[in-house]
């Protein structure tokens, strides 16, 4: 995950066969429904850069809004096909207080690339968005 001012942006790392279907967010705490959104239509997204509560990167799009503030902790499900979806739970104080470079975002083993992240192996049972 990344936060640069209001944008909030998950990067999910696909095998070739991966179609991304739909997004969903939810506040962790409170288990409430913050967004949702299908079938991305931007190249970006479509190669699992997803920018959250941005409608104009999927052709379904969630008419919420994004919460301001963002709430702490974020749950975001990422609905990848042939039956498998993947997800995380961010802190995203942690988020916000890591000073990344551009192409970077936050993963539980801390900053990772783009590079890096679309080099994990198809072979593993998860993918996380990061």
């Amino acid at each position: 995950m990344r936060i640069d001012g209001s944008r909030v942006t998950v990067k999910v790392s696909l095998c070739p066969e991966d179609e991304i279907h739909s997004i969903e967010v939810w506040d962790s705490e409170s288990e409430k429904p913050l967004w949702r959104a299908g079938n991305p239509k931007t190249e970006a997204s479509k190669s699992g850069i997803l920018t959250l509560w941005a409608p104009e990167d999927y052709q379904k799009p969630g008419p919420e809004t994004q919460p301001n503030p963002i709430p702490e902790q974020l749950d975001v499900t990422v609905d990848i096909g042939s039956g498998r979806s993947v997800g995380v739970v961010f802190d995203t104080a942690s988020v916000m207080s890591s000073k990344m470079p551009v192409g970077t975002f936050w993963t539980a083993d801390g900053p990772k690339t783009t590079a890096e992240l679309n080099a994990i192996s198809c072979g593993e049972s998860e993918n996380p968005p990061a």
